[in-house]
């Protein structure tokens, strides 16, 4: 193989390069002495000549494919010549015309395949494309165009055309006026002899505005050294800008993509692909197994189950079965549905229709319904767990008794399927794809495909999640969340593509290998800080090369060896111990993401205060996403994410309390709404159903201020990503103004508190608003000369920026509460924080003058 030589050759050849060019100057060396040949020339030449003689005995074989090299470069360069001006011909024609190879010269013929949907029009201007599957003559035009659909036609035929979807795309901006007529000389006038070399397509049956205003144009490019390029483009007096479409014949290995028999998500390819993923990750991936689920609860099944196997095989049926029936040893695994119910579903269980509801037709069942069983089969699962079918509606004991293990429900499922882009239980899991990502095949010869596109290029997968998970209809709801975030592993069915999401990586069908989450070195997966000698030694600025001389001097060799020995660059190996430290700590880390976030809390271990506050950021990071999400019952928000936090309390021993934490209250307290002022319904608070010191008594977006880091948002990859994030934490002289914190007529509903009265010991002032920054929960909040502040914590950042450069003091705003049955009674009406050093030094110096306070 080429590069692959032994050493001893290598070297023979080189010499023999060498030695040829010795030979050819000699040769003129010796022209120019022969009219004056004085001595000391003679004698040169002859020296020269016999250093020659003997190298040339060691490579005599190699001097012979030189001798020929010298012989045929004069044929080399006429040749290189002559493609020059053949090059140059072609080019200057190739505005007018190309040559191509015509059919009957090909040995393999071309067939449309089964690969791509291509609507009747496109169809036909493939096929009659000479520069695409070539003419019966050599030389053919070089620019073709054709008739094709108008704005509102292409619209309508892109969903179900690969190639329509595609030039749709290229358009980067139409003409915003509506039924443009003509302008371009290009377009054939109807009434008029057609002169242009404008070929109209047949007639489309779909087509509903008369003739076309689109053109596409297809040319050939050719360059001066490289292959002649094809491209296709949309022209028409209803695009002002379109990008041109690149057309190439590939070889079928690794070519993946199938549309020709569905182009909706639902398609055999999309499948396969969703059934490797869960299949891969259920066996390989360490992080997916779920381990905050106790050991006790990993064999839970829901109380009921669809039974999707069809007995008939007709797959018309599915039966509702009650997993009590079910062979005590037998494996079950299960699929669970996601979903927007959009007001009311159709099809549900009820007291009344138990009996009939145990065998139900397929086709009565709303579509999110029937996508959901197909998926299910597609992934070789029998049973598959639907809210609706699976707890009786209407029954309240068996509701509350069932929606408390809601969240153990979809942590046990194998798979979570997620009908994310529907907004109701009509919409289905299968929508048509985003084929503008992929490229089209047009033809096949062959082992070729004839292929467009694609006309974008793929976006990264977090913007796909962005883009089509977070903004969807399903993750505006509440519920959903835990739905989410407690699976495993989740198929996401979105408006355009299939994402899978679990807690090792996400993938979708354009990234197909996946991608890993990426790595926050300030803070272990546990919740717990890197050992201070660690991450002051990698933090080291150490170099990579050294000139030390090495332990021992060469094997062979005199002291002149020695010494350009120990001058050699090498690897420092402090450098390579740090790296390896490096690597260790970043394996040890937290990563980014709200999985991530889950997973820091359900491992937490931190004791330390600073510990405490990655704990509070982990939290909230989890809070900010949830409290904008809408519930229709409001008095759910509390339960809605309550799965969430049964298992944090199981696995750490800490006490959930009302969307807080017992043990970080410190720092729990300081959440305020962003966005705008909140809401806070009349009945939370004069029914006591939910404390007003809690976020989950407001309805907004919640988000708090001890996130604050030098270079928020930015993560690490695993591995060197150009820029270093430091491993510290952002704070410190972290000391919490408040103490015995307790919490007193607790209300609490499967071992977690969602209401009480919370009594601690702190200093209670007057509020000076002139001095502080203020945010209100809600607009009725009373005047300012009857509200109070509490201080609860003081701390300095260590990356100080423009606005905190010293110590800051946060807290929250009191009123007297409404029919206080204490004295010192008071409800939370909104935050603060401030910097100024005087209120600072003041606070501080009343902060051993603490009294007893409640707040409801």
């Amino acid at each position: 193989m080429v590069g692959e030589c032994d050493g001893s050759k290598c070297d023979a050849g080189s010499l023999a390069f060498f030695v040829g060019f010795g030979w050819l100057g000699w040769g003129f060396w010796l022209y120019g002495s022969i009219k004056s040949h004085p001595a000391a020339t003679i004698f040169g030449l002859a020296a020269v000549g016999l250093i020659l003689v003997v190298l040339t005995m060691f490579c005599i074989k190699q001097l012979a494919y030189f001798a020929l090299y010298v012989l045929a470069l004069p044929f080399l360069i006429i040749w290189a010549i002559v493609k020059l001006g053949v090059n140059l011909l072609l080019l200057i024609l190739s505005s007018i015309c190309v040559i191509t190879l015509p059919p009957c010269f090909r040995i393999t013929a071309t067939s449309k395949g089964d690969y791509c949907r291509l609507c009747h029009k496109c169809d036909i201007i493939i096929e009659r494309s000479r520069l695409l599957l070539g003419s019966p003559w050599i030389l053919t035009l070089s620019v073709e165009k054709r008739a094709f659909y108008s704005r509102s036609d292409l619209e309508k035929s892109a969903p179900g055309c690969h190639l329509c979807q595609i030039l749709l795309a290229s358009v980067v901006r139409f003409n915003k006026r509506e039924n443009v007529t003509s302008t371009n000389s290009s377009l054939p006038k109807q009434g008029k002899s057609n002169k242009s070399n404008i070929e109209v397509a047949a007639p489309d049956d779909n087509s509903s505005n008369g003739f076309p205003d689109i053109t596409v144009r297809i040319w050939m490019r050719r360059y001066l050294w490289n292959s002649p390029t094809l491209h296709i483009q949309l022209r028409g007096a209803s695009i002002l800008k379109s990008k041109p479409v690149d057309i190439a014949w590939i070889t079928k290995d690794g070519f993946w993509h199938r549309c020709y028999e569905s182009v909706d998500t639902g398609s055999d390819d999309i499948s396969s692909w969703a059934k490797k993923w869960v299949e891969d990750c259920t066996k390989n991936h360490e992080l997916c197994q779920n381990e905050f689920v106790p050991s006790s609860q990993k064999e839970y099944l829901p109380l009921r189950l669809l039974d999707v196997q069809d007995p008939e095989g007709t797959a018309d049926t599915v039966r509702l079965v009650s997993t009590v029936d079910l062979e005590p040893d037998s494996q079950v695994s299960y699929c669970a549905l996601s979903h927007c119910w959009g007001g009311t579903v159709d099809v549900m269980l009820t007291k009344d229709n138990r009996d009939t509801m145990k065998i139900v037709q397929t086709h009565t069942l709303p579509r999110n319904f029937q996508d959901a069983v197909a998926i299910t089969r597609q992934l070789g699962i029998r049973y598959l767990w639907i809210d609706s079918l699976a707890i009786c509606q209407g029954d309240t004991e068996e509701w509350e008794l069932q929606s408390t293990k809601m969240g153990l429900v979809y942590a046990n499922a194998k798979c979570v399927i997620s009908a994310t882009a529907s907004k109701d239980s009509t919409g289905g899991c299968f929508l048509h794809r985003a084929l503008k990502y992929n490229a089209c095949v047009l033809r096949v010869r062959g082992n070729k495909l004839l292929v467009a596109g694609p006309s974008e290029k793929t976006p990264g997968l977090p913007y796909l999640f962005a883009d089509l998970v977070q903004r969807a209809p399903l993750t505006t709801r509440g519920w959903t969340f835990q739905e989410r975030y407690l699976a495993g592993r989740t198929l996401h069915y979105c408006d355009g593509a299939v994402l899978f999401e679990c807690d090792t990586l996400t993938a979708s069908e354009y990234q197909r290998n996946g991608e890993k989450y990426l790595v926050k070195p300030s803070i272990r997966s546990d919740g717990r800080l890197h050992s201070q000698p660690d991450v002051e030694e990698v933090e080291t600025y150490r170099g990579q090369w050294t000139i030390s001389p090495p332990m021992h001097r060469p094997y062979k060799g005199n002291a002149g060896a020695w010494k350009r020995w120990a001058k050699k660059a090498r690897i420092d190996p402090r450098y390579t111990a740090q790296q390896e430290k490096k690597a260790l700590m970043l394996k040890e880390s937290a990563r980014v993401g709200v999985r991530a976030a889950f997973e820091v809390l359900w491992r937490f271990k931190g004791e330390t205060l600073l510990e405490k506050i990655e704990f509070h950021n982990s939290w909230f990071e989890l809070v900010q996403l949830y409290s904008v999400r809408k519930l229709t019952q409001g008095t759910d928000k509390a339960m809605a994410i309550a799965g969430v936090a049964y298992f944090v309390q199981q696995n750490t021993g800490l006490k959930y309390a009302a969307g807080l934490w017992r043990e970080m209250l410190p720092f729990n307290l300081l959440w305020f709404v962003s966005g705008g002022l909140g809401l806070r319904p009349d009945r939370f608070v004069q029914d006591h159903l939910v404390p007003s010191w809690s976020w989950t008594s407001v309805d907004g977006k919640i988000s708090h201020r001890l996130s604050d880091r030098k270079d928020e948002g930015r993560a690490h990859t695993g591995t060197d990503a150009g820029y270093e994030r430091t491993f510290r934490c952002s704070w410190e002289d972290v000391n919490p103004l408040i103490t015995d914190e307790t919490l007193v007529d607790e209300g609490a509903i499967n071992g977690l508190v969602h209401n009480a009265t919370l009594k601690l010991h702190g200093h209670i002032c007057k509020l000076d608003a002139d001095k502080i920054n203020i945010t209100f929960d809600t607009r009725d909040h009373s005047a300012l000369e009857e509200l109070y502040c509490l201080p609860v914590l003081s701390l300095k950042n260590v990356h100080p920026s423009i606005e905190i450069k010293s110590t800051q003091i946060h807290g929250i705003i009191l009123r007297t509460a409404v029919n206080a049955k204490a004295e010192a009674c008071y409800e939370r009406v909104g935050y603060f924080w401030t910097v100024d050093q005087s209120v600072v030094d003041a606070l501080r110096m009343y902060r051993n003058q603490i009294s007893t306070i409640e707040i409801v």
